[in-house]
C-alpha cells in the first residue's frame, strides 16, 4: 500500500508538473511576439523585430497583390481595429450582378491575404466584390497580441463589417474565413445576428477548414500524440485502456488561456451557431451557411464538418450546405484550387450566392 501510495503521489506530481507546464507554455504562445509572414513562408530572419517584420512585410504587400497578381484593378484599405489600424485589399467584383454582395475574408492564425484569400480571388470575385483583410498582429496590419484562434480576431471581423456597411450600405454581406479565420467569422455573424452587432444584417457564413470545438481539437491532437503516435502498438491499447484522453483533455484545457488573455471566456463555433440559429428562426430572412473541408485534412479532422451542421440542425433560420473535397489537406492553396467538375467546391459556392441573392432584405 506504502508503495502504491507514493506512485500515486509521483503520478499526480508528474501530471501537475505537466498541467503547470502547458499552462505556462500557453501563456508564452498567447503573449508571442507576432509571426510576419513573408512570400508563401515564415519570415527565417528570427533576429528581426515584430515591428521590422511588419515593415518588411507592409512592402511586399504593396508589391504583391491582385493587380500584379492577377491583373484585377483593387483598392488598398485601412480601418480602425480594437490594436490598431487593419489593412487590407477591396476588389471589385467580376461582373455587375456579381456586386450586389461583398465578402469578407478572413485568414487563418499567423496567417495572411497573400496566403490564403489570393489563392481564391478569381473564383470569389465572381459572385462578389471581395475585401481580403490581415487580422491584427499579423501580414500588413498593427497590432503584437498574438492569435487569438478566431477568440479575439471575430472583433476584427466585426470592424471589417463596419468599414463594408459605411462604403457599400446595400451591399449584401458573406463572411468568409479559413481555419481559426473562419471561427472567427462564425463568432462575428453570432455578434451580428443575437446581438444586432455592426448593422445587425449579415447573410451568409462560409466556414472553410474549421472546428467546432477548439478545446475538443485540441485534446484530439494530444491524444494522438500522447498515446498513438508515440507509443508501440503492443502497448497503445494500454495506455488508451488506462488514460485514455483524459489526461490530453487536462492539457488541452489550457486554449481557455488564449480567450483569458483577452478578458474573455473560450467562444466555440458551435455555440456561435447554436446561438445564432436560434435568433435566425425568428427572422424573416435566413442565414445561409457552407461549411468546406478537405477530405484528407490531417490538422482539423473532417468530422467537423457533421459536428458544426449538428449545431444548426432543424434551425428554420438556417440553411446548411456541406462540401467535403476528397484527397485534400488543411492546405487552403490545395483545397480551394480543385474546382473542377468532379468536387463539389464550385457548385456549391454557386448555389450559395444564389440564396445569398435571393434572401429578403
Amino acid at each position: 500500500m506504502i508503495g502504491a501510495s507514493r506512485c500515486s503521489a509521483w503520478c499526480c506530481g508528474v501530471l501537475v508538473v505537466a498541467v503547470v507546464g502547458a499552462l505556462l507554455g500557453g501563456v508564452a504562445h498567447v503573449k508571442q511576439s507576432p509571426r510576419r509572414f513573408l512570400n508563401n513562408g515564415v519570415d527565417a530572419d528570427h533576429g528581426l523585430s515584430a515591428a521590422a517584420r511588419h515593415e518588411r512585410y507592409r512592402a511586399l504587400h504593396a508589391e504583391r497583390n491582385p493587380r500584379t497578381l492577377f491583373g484585377v484593378d483593387f483598392e488598398p484599405v485601412e480601418f480602425a481595429g480594437e490594436h490598431g489600424a487593419l489593412r487590407g485589399w477591396l476588389v471589385p467584383a467580376a461582373s455587375s450582378e456579381a456586386s450586389g454582395v461583398t465578402l469578407i475574408f478572413a485568414p487563418g492564425a499567423g496567417s495572411t491575404t497573400m496566403l490564403e484569400p489570393m489563392h481564391a480571388l478569381p473564383l470569389l470575385r465572381a459572385h462578389a466584390n471581395v475585401l481580403a483583410f490581415d487580422t491584427a498582429s499579423c501580414g500588413a496590419s498593427d497590432g503584437d497580441c498574438g492569435v487569438g484562434f478566431g477568440n479575439r480576431e471575430w472583433r476584427d471581423v466585426l470592424a471589417a463589417v463596419d468599414f463594408v456597411r459605411a462604403r457599400l450600405p446595400a451591399s449584401r454581406l458573406v463572411l468568409v474565413g479559413h481555419s481559426a479565420g473562419a471561427s472567427a467569422s462564425i463568432h462575428a455573424a453570432a455578434e451580428i445576428v443575437v446581438a444586432g452587432a455592426a448593422g445587425g444584417r449579415v447573410d451568409g457564413v462560409i466556414a472553410s477548414s474549421t472546428f467546432a470545438s477548439l478545446e475538443d481539437e485540441a485534446a484530439r491532437v494530444l491524444a494522438a500524440a500522447l498515446f498513438r503516435q508515440k507509443l508501440p502498438p503492443r502497448v497503445r491499447w494500454l495506455a488508451d485502456a488506462l488514460v485514455g484522453d483524459r489526461v490530453a483533455r487536462l492539457l488541452a484545457a489550457a486554449v481557455h488561456l488564449i480567450s483569458w488573455s483577452h478578458g474573455e471566456w473560450l467562444r466555440e463555433p458551435r455555440d456561435s451557431l447554436r446561438a445564432a440559429a436560434a435568433v435566425a428562426a425568428s427572422d424573416a430572412r435566413t442565414l445561409q451557411l457552407l461549411i468546406v473541408h478537405g477530405g484528407d485534412d490531417a490538422l482539423v479532422h473532417v468530422d467537423n464538418v457533421e459536428r458544426l451542421a449538428a449545431a444548426v440542425a432543424g434551425s428554420a433560420g438556417v440553411n446548411v450546405a456541406t462540401c467535403v473535397v476528397p484527397q485534400q489537406s488543411h492546405k487552403f492553396s490545395e483545397l480551394w484550387s480543385v474546382t473542377d467538375d468532379s468536387n463539389c467546391l464550385r457548385r456549391s459556392l454557386e448555389r450559395f450566392f444564389a440564396a445569398v441573392r435571393r434572401n429578403k432584405i
